[in-house]
């Protein structure tokens, strides 16, 4: 397991980040494209040194390519490293938790594509999900506290402007 405060702090840099790169991939194109590269090293090392880390990127991985959400050139660039980093790794991770996670990310992305809901617009198919885990022993609360954390980066983008 990671440590709690290199956890906490390192969820919240992946959401600010990913909504940096999905906002303003456009006009700063340089660099958003390496802020992703950033990114994706950082999130392909909690995936692999991380059992609960890569239950949770692995099905946010997952429910974006299900949605055709790695669409722009950042996050392709992104996904192929972490793709490439983790071809090195044996991956630990468990499908009863990774599916469930998988299918809420994809939930959330497709809502909130389709639809102003306030479910889909803060994605709470996922965080429901996530403290779903939590109360079945699959995740421990420390994940749920930073799976808000991740979330409460990835609004203030959106505040930002």
């Amino acid at each position: 397991m990671i440590q709690t405060q290199l956890l906490l702090i390192g969820y919240f840099i992946m959401g600010l980040s990913l909504k940096y790169i999905d906002r303003y991939y456009r006009i700063r194109k340089k660099q958003t494209l390496i802020l992703a590269i950033f990114t994706a090293l950082l999130m392909a090392l909690f995936i692999a040194y991380d059992t609960m880390s890569a239950n949770i990127f692995g099905a946010i991985i997952i429910g974006s390519l299900i949605t055709q959400k790695i669409d722009n050139l950042p996050f392709k660039a992104g996904f192929i490293v972490i793709v490439l980093i983790l071809m090195i790794f044996k991956l630990d991770y468990s499908l009863l938790t990774l599916i469930p996670l998988s299918i809420a990310a994809a939930i959330d992305e497709y809502g909130n594509k389709k639809s102003d809901k306030i479910w889909f617009r803060y994605r709470f198919s996922m965080k429901t999900c996530v403290f779903g885990g939590i109360l079945l022993n699959l995740l421990v609360p420390m994940y749920f506290i930073a799976f808000m954390l991740f979330d409460i980066g990835y609004h203030l983008i959106e505040k930002w402007e």
